[in-house]
């Protein structure tokens, strides 16, 4: 009987064990668009307090380029996993560059709030600089760009 207690103990236990570790190793994917035209999607994970951006992809996000206007489509590389500090306040920097140059081509900036218990989550994305890789490059198209501060939302699903 002592060994039937200690087994359904340690069956508890281990249930108990798997529950905190999906609570604290959990993703919540979002999706939505931007205020003008394009849609955004991207994953927040939490784990052990730390939250991470997972992914961030974007498409037909709207440029203002020199040689008119255009849009640009990506993903961050999944490598790329910025710690949010300060959840629910988000921020992301990426850049695009060519090997051994400093300066970058292309820049990313991502701000936003996470609200709603984790529900929806809103804010401002802005790409800008003097080469951004574009949807439909040629005739200047992809240089000087800067798409100014567009406003983004999205909810969890």
């Amino acid at each position: 009987m002592a060994l039937r207690r200690i087994s359904i103990a340690g069956a508890a236990l281990v249930v108990s064990l798997l529950v905190a570790a999906v609570a604290f190793a959990s993703t919540t994917s979002y999706s939505g668009s931007f205020a003008s035209s394009g849609t955004l999607s991207f994953k927040l994970g939490h784990r052990h307090g730390v939250v991470r951006l997972f992914s961030l992809a974007f498409n037909k996000f709207p440029l203002d380029c020199r040689g008119g206007a255009n849009t640009e489509t990506a993903a961050l590389k999944a490598s790329y996993r910025p710690v949010q500090t300060d959840y629910t306040k988000l921020h992301v920097d990426a850049v695009v560059t060519l090997p051994n140059h400093d300066k970058p081509l292309s820049t990313l900036n991502l701000t936003g709030t996470v609200a709603n218990g984790g529900k929806s989550a809103s804010g401002k994305m802005r790409i800008h600089g003097r080469k951004v890789p574009t949807d439909h490059p040629g005739n200047g198209s992809s240089d000087r760009c800067d798409s100014g501060r567009v406003s983004w939302s999205a909810r969890s699903g």
